[in-house]
């Protein structure tokens, strides 16, 4: 009975308290059981230690911190330009640990305008592991040719597609059609 919970236990997604009800638990290759007069030591199996410890460190591997989840919601939502990557750490030539560095803006609007713009004003966008992602200065504002940038992608996320919205209005009656029966 021991086996047939100990690796739920040891990977922490056992329920302990229904573990421990049934008899006893397992944490990092320590084995307990419980019975009426308390708890007791069984044993320890070094195999669910080494897997206890295994998975630790893979869990801690590929934990994001605070700045890595903003950057992951800022880029699911279309909000960063890609500035560049580069090989961060090397062993034996094999590259193990990959960088890439965006830009991130406050709108896609904003995003559009500085993808569109630093050209037209002759500005890029910096060294790809010191990227410039400083707005507009007032002079280059200036400068800016919106006529000539597309903004296509914005439009898309403000005004619906007509050809949709009709096909939902559409689907919407045949429901209530066939729901309250036509005449």
């Amino acid at each position: 009975m021991l086996e047939a919970w100990a690796y739920d236990s040891m990977l922490g997604a056992g329920n302990l308290l229904n573990n421990m009800a049934n008899g006893g638990f397992t944490f990092w290759g320590l084995e307990f059981s419980i019975t009426s007069s308390g708890v007791g030591f069984v044993g320890f199996d070094p195999w669910s230690l080494a897997f206890s410890v295994a998975m630790h460190f893979i869990m801690q591997m590929f934990q994001c911190d605070e700045e890595e989840k903003l950057l992951a919601m800022r880029r699911g939502q279309n909000l960063c330009h890609k500035v560049g990557s580069w090989c961060d750490k090397k062993i034996l030539g094999a590259c193990v640990r990959k960088k890439e560095s965006y830009c991130c803006f406050v709108s896609k609007l904003a995003r559009i305008v500085n993808q569109q713009g630093r050209p037209q004003v002759g500005r890029g966008w910096g060294d790809r592991k010191h990227p410039d992602c400083r707005g507009f200065t007032l002079e280059e504002l200036g400068m800016l040719k919106l006529d000539q940038m597309n903004f296509a992608e914005f439009v898309r996320d403000i005004v619906p597609d007509p050809k949709s919205a009709n096909f939902a209005v559409d689907r919407l009656n045949a429901k209530a059609q066939s729901y309250y029966g036509g005449p």
